[in-house]
């Protein structure tokens, strides 16, 4: 062999010669193309005019993809098969090894999920929604990765019937749901709510404003399904009301004790859902009506006493409801008026200091002799000074000295001073 006349050619990328017997040569392939997916690399030799020369053909391994395929289920709630794509001319020498599948939590599977890296097939099936992503990312023999690839799985939507639909009016029993069956494509079992005679039926009557159920059997609308596969849906059916409405006012404000007295002007807020005319009416404690009103938010005045407030709201599809409050409470305004001589004798007559007062939320009084000293103090304004002192031992005749303070339901704040005389029988 002449060794100087032997030379690699690496395809597209020029020679390098070598005159050294059995040489080898390293090479780098910069670039590759998929089509084709491989390069040549050529051996020439020349000994003495004899020429000859080999061709070593580079395979590449391709980055696998991560693309699967998979079914439609047949029906919302049943299985999908999802198969990892392959390139089976290739598999034997660089095929994929591991699939690194990613599921969200809703999903379940028909088999082992320990070992989902080393299958290419997974069954799924998801026990609640109607889209699901499913992602992969492939490894082939080499450790070459694919990206992630993610992909939607849509459920076939519930078998769904067009239908005619009756709202009720004035929460009335007079609803009514039509299925239409054009071909009759699909069998009706209403809930156990309907009589057994007409479970089955396509008209229902007679509704109330709520939710019914019906099961709808039909064949599978998913394009995977195989012919003759049918599916069980439930529907849920909402029949609504017309003229709907609900009386409402606001009553917070009938706890404001502040102004809850004698005279006390109310403006009522309405907050009726729904209404076009309302009448308001006025009751006092012992039934009589006081007063009425059709103005939608009216103003009224209420003098000492307990009243019934009663709103009739109309809707202009003509439905009424009523709502009622008792008692709105309406209080005297606050006095405090202080006598000046009592007598606790003990024969029944202004036997103790009494002050008349009402609607107070706070009340103290507290009792002096002329040196200033206290000998008697109360908080309970329904109580008063029987002309004993702290110790128990009974007052002189004479005069007495008082301090009085206290806060009217009208907030108006109080503060008497003054004297009173004790008078008591010679024994």
């Amino acid at each position: 062999m002449d060794a100087d006349n032997t030379w690699f050619d690496q395809h597209g990328q020029g020679f390098q010669t070598t005159s050294l017997y059995n040489d080898n040569v390293n090479t780098r392939i910069l670039t590759y193309n998929l089509n084709p997916p491989f390069s040549d690399f050529v051996w020439m030799e020349n000994d003495k005019g004899c020429t000859d020369i080999d061709t070593l053909r580079l395979m590449f391994a391709p980055v696998p993809s991560g693309l699967f395929t998979f079914t439609m289920p047949s029906c919302k709630g049943d299985s999908s098969i999802i198969i990892a794509k392959t390139d089976q001319n290739n598999a034997f020498t660089y095929g994929l090894i591991h699939f690194y599948w990613s599921f969200d939590t809703k999903a379940r599977f028909e088999s082992d999920t320990s070992d989902f890296k080393n299958v290419d097939t997974i069954v799924a099936r998801w026990i609640s929604g109607s889209s699901h992503v499913v992602r992969l990312v492939t490894e082939n023999k080499y450790g070459c990765l694919s990206g992630v690839n993610a992909t939607t799985i849509n459920e076939p939507p519930v078998l769904n019937p067009s239908k005619t639909l009756t709202p009720t009016t004035c929460h009335q029993s007079n609803g009514k749901i039509v299925l239409h069956n054009k071909n009759n494509l699909y069998q009706f079992t209403w809930d156990n709510t309907f009589p057994a005679l007409h479970r089955h039926d396509t008209v229902q009557s007679n509704l109330s404003n709520k939710y019914y159920v019906v099961m709808v059997y039909g064949e599978s609308i998913s394009p995977d399904a195989q012919p003759g596969t049918f599916c069980l849906d439930s529907l849920k059916i909402m029949v609504t009301d017309t003229g709907e409405v609900t009386a409402k006012f606001d009553t917070l404000a009938f706890l404001d004790t502040i102004h809850s007295v004698d005279p006390r002007e109310v403006t009522f807020e309405n907050q009726t859902i729904g209404g076009n005319k309302y009448q308001w009416l006025f009751y006092d404690d012992k039934g009589n009506k006081i007063g009425e009103s059709n103005i939608e938010n009216p103003v009224y005045t209420f003098h000492k006493g307990a009243y019934k407030i009663i709103l009739i709201a109309e809707s202009k599809f003509n439905c009424v409801d009523t709502v009622m409050y008792k008692y709105l409470i309406v209080k005297s305004k606050s006095l405090i008026e202080v006598p000046n001589v009592f007598s606790p004798n003990g024969d029944g007559q202004n036997d103790e200091f009494i002050i008349k007062n009402q609607t107070l939320r706070d009340f103290h009084c507290t009792i002096f002799n002329r040196w200033g000293i206290i000998i008697y103090e109360w908080t309970d304004p329904a109580k008063g000074w029987d002309g004993k002192m702290k110790s128990g031992a009974e007052a002189i005749s004479g005069v007495y000295y008082y301090i009085i303070t206290g806060v009217g339901e009208d907030n108006v704040n109080y503060v008497n001073k003054g004297s009173l005389e004790l008078f008591r029988e010679a024994k």
